[in-house]
């Protein structure tokens, strides 16, 4: 989940200081999860803090699993929109995901969802309260309905591999190609008019035994509060140059969504060190803005403050150490 804006904040007036440094908790979480009754009944609790320390409740839901192909989940849960969004924030492979994945991914919902898994095909669909509606109440005025469908295909490799974005020397190769799409009704009978939000996305990982690749394309039609249309593109891999180490790259682009807002263009390197898999990994990055970030996908948390409208492009270094036991 994209974090509050910290306060004090200074991207009100991006010339007050042209250099941030600083350090921060970007999330600490506690998990919970098992059966109750018999195996096919399955709880999750994935809950704890944010970067300031407010607590915070993400997947909170009930999953009954009718036989090994069928089950239906209740509660909240994440979107099944954008695969970079799907992988845990346990097992990310740059320090925090990508500002096309902030800006368009939708984060965690509320509702029912149907999902069908086979060896080679995973389909995913819930009836829900609309994008990013975490931690609301029922009569939140802010949609009629939301639906959204993904599908997934695994062409080869296996799921287990799926759930991060590693693929290290050892481990056979894998490659799943996904779609998903995703249609939203505003709420009728409120002050503001009703607005409609269509976004759809394809996308995939390929895991090549050492090293990896990842691609997603995504679309958005938006009449929210002015019409408008907006498409991204993600490109991210990573390879492995020993037994610990990972080297990482990432390029990202967008439309500009807000009026007068240049195209988002980043570039991001960096390397991944692990001294005991994902439970103790030290990551850092580099990442560089060719044009100035605008509005809608500057985030001060992720490190990415919001430049001048004709401004130039930033620089952003991260570093993380990462703990889970």
């Amino acid at each position: 989940v994209r974090p509050p804006p910290s306060i004090p904040d200074d991207t009100a007036d991006p010339s007050a200081d042209d250099t941030d440094t600083g350090f921060g908790i970007a999330r600490t979480r506690f998990g919970f999860m098992g059966h109750v009754i018999d195996p096919s009944w399955q709880y999750m609790l994935w809950t704890g803090f944010d970067c300031k320390g407010d607590a915070v409740v993400l997947d909170a839901y009930v999953r009954k699993a009718f036989d090994e192909h069928l089950s239906v989940t209740m509660g909240q849960f994440k979107l099944p929109y954008l695969y970079e969004y799907l992988v845990s924030e346990t097992r990310l492979q740059f320090v925090e995901r990508s500002l096309v994945a902030g800006e368009f991914c939708g984060t965690y919902t509320q509702g029912v969802m149907v999902t069908w898994q086979t060896d080679g095909m995973r389909l995913h669909g819930p009836v829900h309260d609309g994008l990013s509606a975490i931690n609301t109440q029922y009569n939140l005025d802010s949609t009629d309905f939301a639906l959204t469908g993904r599908a997934e295909i695994k062409l080869f490799g296996e799921w287990s591999q799926y759930l991060d974005w590693e693929s290290r020397p050892d481990e056979e190769p894998m490659l799943v190609i996904g779609a998903a799409i995703h249609y939203q009704q505003g709420e009728h009978g409120t002050a503001t008019p009703e607005s409609e939000i269509l976004r759809w996305t394809v996308d995939g990982p390929w895991e090549l035994g050492g090293g990896n690749l990842f691609a997603a394309v995504v679309g958005s039609h938006d009449d929210e509060a002015h019409e408008s249309d907006a498409y991204a593109v993600v490109v991210q891999g990573g390879i492995f140059v020993c037994d610990h180490a990972e080297l990482i790259a990432r390029y990202e682009w967008a439309d500009g969504v807000a009026e007068g807002e240049q195209d988002l263009s980043v570039i991001t390197v960096g390397v991944n060190w692990f001294l005991h898999g994902h439970a103790l990994k030290i990551s850092t990055d580099v990442g560089y803005g060719f044009n100035g970030v605008g509005p809608s996908y500057s985030s001060t948390p992720l490190g990415w403050r919001e430049d001048e409208p004709d401004g130039d492009g930033q620089v952003v270094v991260r570093s993380q150490a990462q703990l889970q036991f």
